[in-house]
């Protein structure tokens, strides 16, 4: 395909880009030295046109000459410089000093339908000259319950980007985080273990959400019992008893729904669960023992993970979402991955041990490094140092993520996490981490693509 034949193949993709860039070139004959790209933006009303430049802006400071008059000066040339064939039909100046373009609707239409039946499903996506390979995370839902609609958001968001990037010419491959060694999976295997590992019912991701649920709810409950009679042994002060009655009492109302809505499974669980004289140290034990690889607890918690990813794959399956990669988050403790994050960055003057856990003094080190403006925050924007472990050594979430986003940068030259807004500050975290580490480019590289939270009207969004 010779230059010219490969040009018009790219105006046919993007119509609108063209015209862009027949207005830089022409633009160009008057500042050879400006970004011109920089200074054209769609005006808010078409009556300024389809492109406005605000170039004699810029080079008023230079050529200490009003705007104005700069702009009427660029229109003039300008407009010596259309072409017949061109899709720039007139350039105009405008107060206080804007140059404005505007397309030849007749030529832009024809180009635009000529491409669509030319192009077919190509038709809008211009392959980029600088193809990278890219990882979009997303999803990433936790293996305990079903996909809900604030999860579905960010597969669909997740998907659509992984889509649009591959069609415009990047290695794009969609990865799945499996977040299995959190408390909130532990609390599923400790269920479905009382259960004596039953086989699904139904939907396997829905049977062992409500296994979830009904678990969650009676371990919470049981803690809260303990926590208000400690403190009227100890002579709490009121408000602490009633603030604790209040939340148990919130509990009780949800396990009553979950009792209609599951009665074999929530009796029998609540049952088992109040025979248990510390049913949340149970949990905490799994969280443990599975974080050290413990074969027992592994085959408990992959067995009935692999389930809920099963009945994930049918739902996502329904919106002809796929991923290429599933990664456990557990293969990164096994393999010393997130060990070795752990230790370098306690060689590091940022790390610090307090009360037996160990914590990551971000603020420090984005003052020391000058990040505020690379991270994009303001002077009054505040950060919090980063848990890196509990006291009792088993790792947070962002610990662990630290190690992951290595993993990927090793497969990856970008990669795209699209997570909730509400995941905002553990982000910044780790890329201040990946700093520390000395992993700038990458820090640079990974991207928070933000999903707004879901919100419904009069009523409270919840994994129950």
């Amino acid at each position: 395909m010779s230059r010219s034949q490969s040009e018009q193949r790219t105006a046919r993709l993007d119509p609108f880009g063209a015209f862009k860039q027949e207005t830089e070139r022409i633009l160009k004959a008057s500042a050879k030295d400006v970004d011109i790209a920089s200074t054209l933006e769609e005006p808010p009303d078409t009556k300024f046109g389809q492109l406005s430049s605000s170039i004699s802006f810029e080079l008023a400071k230079t050529r200490k000459m009003k705007p104005m008059a700069l702009a009427e000066e660029i229109a003039k040339a300008s407009a010596a410089m259309l072409t017949s064939g061109g899709l720039v039909k007139t350039v105009e100046a405008a107060l206080p000093g804007y140059v404005n373009f505007r397309v030849d609707f007749q030529k832009l239409s024809e180009l635009t339908l000529r491409g669509i039946l030319e192009e077919d499903a190509s038709f809008g996506f211009p392959k980029t000259s600088k193809p990278e390979r890219i990882i979009v995370e997303h999803t990433s839902a936790n293996p305990a319950r079903p996909i809900h609609i604030g999860t579905a958001k960010n597969a669909l968001f997740g998907d659509a980007l992984t889509r649009l990037l591959s069609a415009r010419g990047h290695n794009a491959r969609a990865h799945f985080y499996i977040d299995d060694t959190g408390r909130q999976v532990a609390l599923m295997a400790y269920g479905y273990r009382l259960l004596e590992e039953p086989r699904p019912v139904g939907k396997p991701d829905q049977f062992v959400g409500a296994i979830y649920s009904c678990t969650a709810t009676l371990v919470e409950i049981e803690k809260l019992k303990k926590k208000v009679q400690v403190l009227k042994d100890t002579k709490g002060s009121d408000i602490e008893v009633i603030a604790a009655m209040k939340e148990l009492d919130d509990w009780v109302g949800i396990a009553a729904e979950l009792q209609a809505k599951y009665k074999d499974v929530f009796d029998y669980l609540a049952d088992q669960i109040t025979k248990d004289p510390d049913p949340d140290g149970a949990v905490g034990e799994i969280v443990r023992r599975y974080e050290k690889g413990d074969p027992e607890i592994k085959h408990l918690i992959r067995s009935v993970a692999q389930l809920v990813l099963v009945g994930f794959e049918q739902t996502l399956s329904r919106a002809h979402i796929r991923f290429d990669s599933w990664d456990w988050e557990s293969d990164l403790i096994w393999s010393g991955r997130v060990r070795e994050v752990l230790d370098r960055l306690k060689e590091t003057k940022y790390v610090r041990n307090k009360a037996g856990a160990w914590e990551l003094d971000v603020p420090k080190a984005v003052e020391d490094y000058g990040l505020r403006e690379k991270l994009g925050l303001s002077k009054n924007f505040e950060l919090s140092s980063l848990t890196l472990t509990r006291s009792d050594g088993t790792t947070l979430y962002t610990t662990r993520d630290i190690a992951y986003s290595l993993y990927k940068f090793e497969k990856a030259q970008r990669v795209i996490s699209v997570i909730g807004t509400a995941q905002s500050l553990a982000q910044l975290q780790l890329r201040v981490a990946l700093w520390i580490l000395g992993h700038r480019k990458e820090a640079s590289n990974n991207l928070h693509f933000l999903i707004g939270e879901v919100e419904l009207e009069g009523q409270r969004m919840s994994a129950r």
